[in-house]
């Protein structure tokens, strides 16, 4: 410590002497820690960050799969209720095993009925993610199984939000849709269970909930909605317990074909399963973060070096009085810790600026999304440690390169150090180009890939002026029936409105396309493993001609399709030629389910569309009629040649003057509706262009400074050229030329790192090609002209030198 002081004391005297280097190198620095600490911390909130539960790092996530799953119909990994007790039984390797259904449920409360997201959670989940509460009492599995009334666990939000905090709700009798319960606990803020993004607003236990809802006692085993998570007894690995699964899912499919077959259990760490899912996101955000990073790091390290040139003759002078190299390094290194602090402490406040501006962007779903992006100590730690490792490693070859010069030669030393003759600087201008290059490339991709999505034939009019009004009822049989049939009508009453219609879902539902039941080809033999799980959705009569689905063949529904008619579907143009070829597939039949196989008569053939998201292939889909099976779950849409949002107030008056007790869950427009469905592909094009911008700007900085400094370093022999004759426009083309080169070499690197990037996302940008020439020649425009003026105003000074002038300065 004694000999750091003075060290430190020197470092700050320079600073206060020669403040723009250091605040240079500073802002720089703070702008590319900022932005990977901002980029780090919501890739931790997403998917890194351990979970607030017991022991997060051990515990394993079961996945149910289909092999050979092909449709995104047949892709899940969830397990139904029995599978969970089966392998909570009969796989020796865990010690124990959980299981969590997402669901929701209408609380009445004094303002109504309010709907909340629930976890539906086996008995024994506050045991085994090892939760406390923070009012009450977390019951046990087996308090659960002997207690007197159903009983609920709130989260903290919902406590504070529908409560208001009330510590006495402790005990307190609640109604929901499903029946009554007792208010058992209220869970800490912290605490999400499994969830990182969504925060659950209540908590049922299975039993809760098979008292509200007895018949889901009896589900099927093929109704998976539960996803698993495991703990491993002591001394039992990983791998050991996928060969136990493997071999229990064989058992399972020969006890239960008809359920099982086909079908096996994956299993890893929850953490590593959770950052799967995000994978390509999360590398695409690190790698775009690392380019800024270096791009900062190329300009420190070029600040660095210009610094260090000016002292060369300080540090030959204090070498020559006896100083050992070792020390004038120490002394560097010292001034570069403290540009590192002070670097880092100005990028986390960047960064916590940055972080408090993203709950803006995080679209309205419908339910709660609270993310938990912060800045803890494990941000901190990158952060410190990034912007360590910066300073030093960029630090290390101005150091070693200003204190190698022998003294004479120092001492010797002329302006034609000046010219762009160094390597490192002429690596580090071409670093910087070309990393720029290629984050602008990418950034080029993906705006292309979201103007492609946005034109993309979707199978539907989705610019057109609506309103989506997302409704639930408790009502069943008739006077759901009844009242289903009322909203459309009612709905098309409404000053404003052109048309309306009622459907299960609309494209880009949150829900995916719809629900899914198995589709069965024509003279298939009906087995424990036939047919093929397709999409479907339930519409009515007007739905083809609101939504601007075109009927290629056949009808609409009409009013001759009733409960007590023939069962019709409509399909969509995969799902004809999959299952029937070439033919006219009207007035053919198609069968549904394998268990009370359902005979349906296709009445019309749609074109094909995109049903659960926007990057999805083609797949087999249809429609059924809402006036032969209603759903208690709906959504209204509203056409106008107005303002779409105007009309939502008077369509949730109209559901509620129909039934007031049907839950009106969220209201959009399509428009908002549509921007939600492309949220990740316009979140990707603005954040590369963001992060793209911020490269080019430090590329601009860095170029332009090298250059700037090249022609400051030059003035003595720029003076003597011009002296003895030579042209001004000749001087500033040689200038000119001098940066052009760096920045051709660059572009080309750029450019061809683009494309390597480029193929890395393919599934990214929908059918653009990673050698898209749009995208190179835009920003080889762009590159050259900001480089262009970037060069200018060191040319224009270097033309405005003087002879004499530069001379007697020398």
């Amino acid at each position: 410590m004694i000999h750091f002081l003075p060290a430190i004391r020197l470092a700050l005297r320079r600073y206060r002497h020669a403040p723009g280097p250091a605040l240079a190198a500073i802002l720089t620095l703070a702008l590319g820690i900022g932005a990977n600490t901002a980029l780090f911390s919501l890739i931790d909130g997403v998917c890194l960050r351990p979970l607030a539960i017991a022991d997060p790092a051990h515990l394993v996530a079961i996945a149910s799969v289909k092999n050979h799953a092909a449709a995104d119909s047949e892709r899940d990994n969830t397990s139904s209720f029995d599978e969970y007790t089966d392998v909570r039984a009969g796989v020796a390797a865990f010690s124990d095993v959980a299981g969590v259904d997402h669901r929701g449920i209408a609380l009445k409360t004094g303002d109504g009925l309010q709907l909340l997201t629930a976890e539906v959670v086996t008995d024994n989940f506050f045991t085994f993610m090892g939760a406390r509460a923070e009012l009450g009492h977390l019951p046990t599995e087996s308090e659960l199984a002997h207690a007197q009334s159903p009983m609920i666990v709130l989260s903290h939000a919902t406590w504070q939000r529908v409560f208001g905090g009330d510590r006495t709700v402790i005990g307190r009798t609640i109604t929901a849709t499903g029946g009554s319960a007792t208010i058992a606990a209220v869970v800490p803020s912290t605490f999400r269970g499994i969830q990182r993004i969504m925060d659950p607003q209540v908590y049922v236990p299975r039993s809760t909930w098979d008292t509200w809802f007895p018949s889901d006692r009896n589900s099927p085993r093929s109704f998976r909605n539960y996803s698993l998570y495991a703990r491993l007894r002591p001394g039992v690995t990983l791998n050991q317990a996928r060969a136990q699964l493997q071999g229990f899912a064989a058992g399972l499919a020969a006890r239960y074909p008809q359920a099982n077959a086909g079908r096996g259990f994956n299993a890893d760490w929850e953490q590593k399963s959770q950052f799967a899912q995000f994978k390509v996101l999360a590398i695409l955000l690190f790698a775009i973060g690392l380019a800024v990073l270096l791009i900062a790091c190329v300009n420190i390290a070029n600040l660095l070096l210009a610094m260090n040139d000016a002292r060369r003759r300080e540090m030959a002078m204090r070498t020559a009085l006896g100083a050992m190299r070792g020390s004038l390094v120490g002394q560097l290194v010292t001034e570069y810790a403290l540009l590192a602090i002070a670097g880092v402490t100005v990028a986390i406040v960047l960064a916590q600026r940055l972080i408090a501006v993203v709950p803006a962007f995080i679209p309205n779903v419908g339910f709660p999304l609270n993310p938990d992006f912060r800045i803890d100590l494990r941000v901190l730690a990158f952060t410190a440690i990034a912007g360590v490792l910066s300073v030093l490693v960029c630090g290390l070859i101005p150091a070693v390169t200003s204190t190698r010069m022998a003294p004479i030669e120092a001492m010797r030393d002329r302006a034609s150090q000046g010219r762009l003759r160094m390597p490192a600087r002429k690596i580090f201008v071409i670093a910087q180009v070309a990393i720029s290059m290629a984050l602008l490339v990418v950034t080029a991709l993906f705006v292309r890939a979201l103007m492609r999505v946005e034109s993309m034939d979707l199978g539907f009019s989705a610019s057109q002026n609506a309103a989506i009004l997302e409704i639930t009822t408790t009502r069943g049989g008739a006077e759901r029936q009844a009242g289903i049939s009322a909203l459309a009508a009612r709905a098309r009453a409404l000053p404003g409105v052109k048309d309306a219609t009622v459907s299960r879902v609309v494209p880009f539902s949150l829900i995916g396309g719809g629900a899914a039941r198995i589709v069965l080809g024509p003279g298939e033999p009906i087995t424990d493993t036939a047919g093929t799980p397709v999409w479907f959705n339930q519409v009515d009569d007007d739905y083809f001609r609101v939504m601007g689905v075109p009927i290629l063949r056949g009808r609409a529904f009409g009013s001759t399709d009733t409960p007590a008619s023939m069962r019709v579907v409509i399909v969509n143009q995969t799902l004809a030629r999959r299952f029937f070829g070439s033919v006219d597939v009207v007035g053919r039949q198609l069968r549904l389910d394998r268990k009370d196989t359902v005979t349906a008569e296709i009445v019309g053939v749609v074109a094909d569309g995109k049903y659960g998201d926007i990057g999805e292939a083609p797949q087999p889909y249809f429609y059924r009629p809402l006036s032969q099976d209603a759903w208690s779950d709906m959504t209204l849409t509203a056409t106008t040649a107005g303002d779409p949002r105007t009309l939502l107030p008077a369509m949730r008056a109209a559901v509620h003057a129909v039934d007031p007790d049907i839950i009106v869950i969220g209201g959009e427009t399509l428009t908002d509706h549509m921007r939600l469905a492309t949220y990740a592909n316009r979140a990707a094009a603005w954040l590369t262009a963001s992060l793209g911008a911020l490269g080019l700007l430090l590329t601009i900085v860095g170029l332009y400074g090298v250059i700037a400094y090249s022609v400051s370093r030059r003035t003595r022999e720029i003076g003597i050229r011009m002296a003895l004759g030579a042209r001004r426009a000749n001087v500033g083309a040689a200038v000119l030329l001098d940066g052009s080169k760096l920045v051709l070499v660059g572009m080309v690197l750029g450019a061809a790192l683009a494309i390597v990037a480029g193929r890395t996302m393919s599934s990214l940008l929908f059918g653009i090609g990673p050698a898209d020439p749009w995208s190179l020649a835009s920003v080889a425009a762009l590159m050259l002209v900001v480089s262009a003026t970037a060069l200018l105003i060191p040319a224009r000074r270097a033309l405005q030198i003087e002879p004499a002038a530069a001379l007697r300065e020398e």
